[in-house]
């Protein structure tokens, strides 16, 4: 799921679903407990190119969480969202073990310390540092995205 996609406009969120299922050659899944969750009901009929950027996002999770795919990627993915979907995010990341990996990228340091099992720290497309378990916290990824010649 990339932070922003506009394919796709002219598909209701229930099109959406049903042509990336049919793509991934799964059966159409029960998306109920995600709609409620991220408060999507109103838009389920909704053309894409008419939802707001929140809604938007919340259709692109719901159908990337509800495939269950072994390996899910995330651009950005709390950009956009309000307060409780981002609430609601959180959980679904963490629990999603169950299923499989979620590698999301994020300048959300909230996001990144109340989700990940091990976070690593790009610059200029190399692995600056890599932290695991209790390593994971604000102070810790400040440092490693502190630079002394910015001072």
């Amino acid at each position: 799921m990339f932070a922003e996609d506009n394919s796709f406009r002219y598909f209701t969120f229930r099109e959406y679903l049903s042509y990336v299922a049919a793509a991934y050659k799964t059966k159409l899944p029960d998306v109920a407990e995600l709609v409620r969750g991220f408060h999507f009901e109103d838009h389920t009929d909704t053309l894409l190119k008419d939802l707001s950027t929140d809604s938007k996002k919340k259709a692109f999770l719901i159908t990337a969480f509800a495939l269950k795919q072994p390996l899910l990627l995330l651009d950005e993915p709390v950009n956009g969202l309000d307060f409780q979907s981002t609430e609601y995010l959180y959980q679904l990341i963490a629990g999603y073990k169950e299923y499989g990996t979620v590698l999301f990228s994020s300048h959300i340091l909230e996001s990144i310390t109340l989700t990940s099992d091990r976070v690593l720290v790009l610059e200029e497309g190399q692995i600056r540092r890599s932290f695991e378990g209790g390593e994971i916290n604000a102070a810790n990824i400040r440092e490693a995205l502190y630079d002394e010649n910015e001072l």
